[in-house]
């Protein structure tokens, strides 16, 4: 006789599976949300870094504000 839409159907293993698929999921969800929530810091660090290599002279001023406008747009 069959059990309609009661208990798992594989035991363990689905039981096991199922959980796996959880927390694979609870685990994109924190990585999405930290991407997204890093995203405008990347741009920032970038900056950053593009202002330190000017002010140090490894770069020429045409090289920064050229660089800086690709960075900006």
């Amino acid at each position: 006789m069959h059990m309609f839409g009661y208990g798992f159907e594989y035991g363990w293993l689905g039981m096991f599976l199922s959980m796996l698929v959880w927390v694979f999921l609870f685990l994109g969800v924190i990585l999405l949300v930290t991407k997204i929530i890093n995203k405008g810091d990347n741009k920032k660090s970038a900056l950053n870094i593009l202002d330190e290599k000017f002010a140090s002279g490894e770069i020429t001023e045409e090289e920064y504000k050229h660089k800086r406008d690709v960075l900006k747009s």
